[in-house]
């Protein structure tokens, strides 16, 4: 007796693959959302702790946005001006 048994994952590959990249896309998007609330928190902290702290200064904080494909999300200072002292030479 013989049996013989043929199954075409192909389809199955295509959906866990889809799966993954739905699953990296929620993971960026959360990660900016969190990124743009920590920005959001460290400017009103910048402005109750500054006094009279000029637009330059609360505008000196950035996100660099996750993407599916790195997920990874950064908040810093901008480091650069065109001209003057950077905000991150003041702030440090």
């Amino acid at each position: 007796m013989s049996v013989e048994l043929s199954v075409d994952l192909s389809q199955f590959r295509d959906d866990i693959q889809a799966i993954g990249d739905a699953q990296n896309k929620a993971l960026s998007n959360a990660l900016n959302w969190t990124a743009y609330d920590s920005k959001a928190a460290m400017r009103k902290e910048m402005d109750s702790v500054f006094d009279d702290a000029t637009p330059w200064t609360l505008n000196s904080i950035f996100v660099k946005q996750a993407k599916p494909s790195s997920l990874s999300a950064t908040v810093g200072i901008k480091n650069q001006t065109a001209s003057g002292t950077s905000a991150a030479c003041l702030l440090y």
